[in-house]
């Protein structure tokens, strides 16, 4: 992983280690439907739901990620 030994990882790669750290499962298949699949514009409820679980995986992990 980039943190570990320095190498870039790709997008794809990115979502993998996102499930590994315990990312919501929902939001990863979010990131990735929107990146890989033709998907429907999303709805303001599921925007604002996607975001804080967003920013409360990453509150929790930062301090996991650089222990």
């Amino acid at each position: 992983m980039t943190l570990r030994d320095g190498r870039l990882i790709s997008k794809r790669e990115a979502l993998e280690v996102l499930a590994q750290l315990d990312a919501p499962a929902e939001v990863v298949r979010d990131i990735y439907r929107r990146r890989y699949e033709a998907v429907q514009p999303i709805s303001g409820r599921w925007r604002f739901q996607r975001a804080h679980l967003a920013r409360a995986f990453v509150q929790a992990a930062i301090p996991r990620v650089l222990a």
